[in-house]
């Protein structure tokens, strides 16, 4: 089983929960981790980020590359 900074060392794509009109939202995202944070892109106009600037609190969860070892959730 890797540990979870091996884990988000290897990370390319997680999902953002979110609180957008209408209920919870959890799109993808790219993703990367400088060993410190990560780090997420997406178009500055996505609804994602326009919901993240009203409510910055959100969870983030990375998925292992083999699907019996457990992920990542983050929260904040």
């Amino acid at each position: 089983m890797p540990s979870s900074d091996s884990l988000l060392d290897q990370a390319t794509r997680c999902l953002v929960g979110s609180r957008v009109t209408g209920g919870p939202a959890m799109p993808p995202m790219a993703c990367w981790s400088d060993g410190g944070g990560l780090w997420m892109t997406t178009s500055r106009h996505a609804a994602k980020v326009a919901a993240l600037r009203r409510d910055a609190r959100c969870a983030v969860w990375i998925e292992p590359s083999d699907a019996t070892d457990p992920g990542v959730a983050i929260d904040g």
